[in-house]
């Protein structure tokens, strides 16, 4: 066994092993820092030291690989880890591999139940799962779980909201005791139409409870046939997504709510599905020259560009703490306008020789009340010695003349606050001497001469 040192950089932000992959490769994380290149023949065992430079091992398999993969390719497998191991699944669920003593064994009892293709297969709590899929004419959104003693697959019995009509070709990311299941296709029961589905769900693994979280906003269309050949590449709490046609690719991370792109260009090698991400590096596989052979590919993302951010959800939580916003805004401006208009507000009455009305009905005055109306009506402010001389009586004590004014006044206002439901006269010091007291017409109120027939 011979060890090799990645010595060759293109690049600065990507770079080539100098180990040369023949033939079909499916590469799979180990950690956070190693990752393994599975071939029929043997596996490179992969570390990417502290300048992003591959230092590998290669180590031929003791035992040849199970006779059921001889008409399958490598990269068609799932793949997953737990403590225990590195596990395989056979495409559409069923046979179960396990890394092992430098062999890749079967260990399951099952067969290969071509049920679940395009479904997530994932570890937890050291247990294997198979989510979602399609086989058989008919779209799963069901849980199974490998039952290590017997070597089958178990239904695994869920609660909540899942996909009404299941998950073909969806984006899956594990995070905690969470799976969350978006961008996918769903079909109807004897319908031949793949239905997009632009909903983001969560499986949690500690209930088994389905959550409807809330609605995708930022998604390009793209049929089936391209979601079957996107890569998909699982980094950290997110989902790496990229299309063939496209010259960028989308990180996903639902739990903060956001997608970023990042713009490819063209001298970085195209990547597949047969990729990983470790850390900040996306690793992959990449033709060599002669195209008979792969090198491994690593790009590391912190040197990228990110073109965009965006929001990439609206789920429920959010919807009602913007309901809520949206309801105190409501609020304040409702509140804000009844003020202003109640402020502005003014009440039209009309005045005839002998009463004064409007449309809740008409109040009869007499002739001192008609006197003191005559006075104010075209005045902002009347001062106190003119009202005065409305009631001189040379018979009369200027006492006396002013208690007469005062109580014809007080009279009136309590008779039309009584019918009206507001005062009508203010009296308040005068703004040019403080020493003078002037009479005014509540300034929400607006007086008009009625015009006989």
């Amino acid at each position: 066994m011979i060890k090799k040192i990645l010595i060759l950089f293109t690049l600065s932000f990507f770079s080539y092993s100098q180990n040369d992959v023949k033939g079909e490769y499916l590469i799979v994380q180990n950690d956070s820092t190693s990752f393994y290149t599975f071939t029929k023949k043997g596996a490179y065992f992969s570390k990417l030291n502290g300048s992003g430079r591959i230092i590998y091992d290669y180590v031929p398999y003791k035992n040849p690989v199970p006779k059921s993969l001889d008409r399958i390719s490598l990269n068609s497998l799932s793949a997953t880890r737990s403590s225990k191991g590195i596990y395989f699944l056979y495409p559409g669920g069923g046979i179960v591999y396990k890394y092992l003593n430098s062999s890749i064994v079967r260990i399951d009892d099952s067969f290969a139940h071509r049920n679940q293709f395009s479904g997530f297969f994932f570890s937890y709590n050291q247990e294997l799962y198979l989510l979602g899929g399609y086989g058989y004419w008919a779209t799963k959104s069901y849980l199974t779980k490998f039952n290590f003693q017997s070597g089958s697959w178990d239904r695994i019995e869920t609660y909540g909201s899942p996909p009404k009509h299941g998950i073909n070709q969806g984006s899956f990311i594990k995070d905690g005791d969470s799976v969350f299941a978006f961008d996918f296709f769903s079909k109807k029961t004897g319908s031949a139409v793949n239905e997009k589905n632009s909903s983001l769900f969560e499986l949690n693994l500690s209930t088994m409870n389905w959550n409807k979280k809330g609605m995708l906003l930022d998604f390009s269309e793209k049929g089936i046939e391209e979601k079957i050949m996107a890569a998909k590449i699982p980094k950290g709490d997110g989902l790496i997504v990229k299309y063939q046609s496209d010259d960028f690719f989308k990180v996903f991370t639902p739990k903060n709510n956001l997608v970023s792109t990042y713009k490819l260009e063209d001298k970085i090698p195209k990547f597949g599905n047969n990729a990983i991400s470790i850390g900040s590096t996306v690793v992959f596989g990449s033709n060599s020259a002669d195209k008979t052979t792969k090198k491994i590919v690593t790009i590391d993302l912190g040197k990228l560009n990110v073109d965009k951010k965006q929001q990439m959800v609206m789920d429920q939580n959010q919807m009602f703490k913007r309901y809520l916003v949206f309801v105190f805004i409501f609020l304040v401006l409702l509140t804000v306008s009844l003020f202003t208009y109640f402020k502005n507000y003014v009440t039209i009455f009309y005045v005839s020789n002998n009463a004064i009305r409007n449309e809740k009905g008409t109040l009869l005055l007499t002739k001192d009340e008609i006197s003191v109306l005559n006075i104010l009506i075209n005045k902002k402010e009347t001062e106190n010695s003119v009202l005065l001389n409305l009631f001189d009586d040379k018979t009369k004590s200027a006492d006396s003349i002013i208690k007469r004014k005062n109580k014809i006044i007080k009279d009136f206002n309590f008779k039309f606050f009584s019918f009206f439901g507001k005062e009508l006269i203010l009296k308040k010091v005068s703004k040019r001497d403080s020493r003078q007291v002037v009479y005014s017409i509540e300034n929400r109120t607006k007086l008009l001469y009625e015009e006989m027939p």
